[in-house]
């Protein structure tokens, strides 16, 4: 009976957590290295690594500090759209900063015209650009991190999946 409700109190602290404590999450993306990596943290219990391996994600999860999974994500044949996911995401503290420059000046400017366009569409985020209009190569390397609030993010999936409907019911007309 102790041995029950001392669990129920570990799920219970988890469970409030979740709800409490961000998930840290870091990008990098560098075409002089030939680099995506992204990190994810929580608490410094739980740490998740992902990275590119010869066109292939590559999954790293640690617990305590103790690798419990490493492998290649398989690839998904059908299920829900990704965009559900992002929809649902409760993101905070989300930061960018993007460097990159081209050999021709133009297209420099041009991609920092459109950057800076999507920039301000994404009202909730700080995107620091920094362009290079005579690089001695060209590269694009973005550095962003952000936080996710796991347990809002759970509860809007949840949301979402019970209140999905149809948007399209076709025409009125009759024929």
């Amino acid at each position: 009976m102790f041995f029950l409700l001392l669990l129920l109190i570990i799920a219970a602290a988890v469970l409030v957590a979740v709800f409490l404590k961000p998930v840290a999450i870091s990008f990098l993306f560098d075409t002089n290295e030939m680099v995506m990596y992204a990190a994810a943290g929580w608490m410094r219990f739980v740490w998740v690594e992902a990275r590119i391996i010869d066109y292939h994600l590559y999954i790293t999860v640690f617990l305590f500090r103790k690798k419990i999974y490493a492998g290649f994500r398989k690839s998904r044949k059908k299920g829900r759209p990704v965009t559900a996911f992002f929809e649902s995401m409760s993101l905070s503290n989300t930061s960018a900063r993007i460097s990159y420059g081209f050999y021709e000046p133009h297209l420099t400017g041009v991609f920092s015209a459109a950057a800076d366009f999507a920039a301000a569409l994404i009202r909730t985020a700080d995107i620091e650009l920094e362009p290079e209009f005579s690089p001695e190569s060209e590269f694009l390397r973005i550095e962003a991190a952000t936080h996710l609030n796991a347990g809002q993010t759970l509860f809007n999936m949840l949301k979402k999946k019970i209140t999905r409907r149809r948007k399209n019911y076709g025409s009125a007309q009759l024929n």
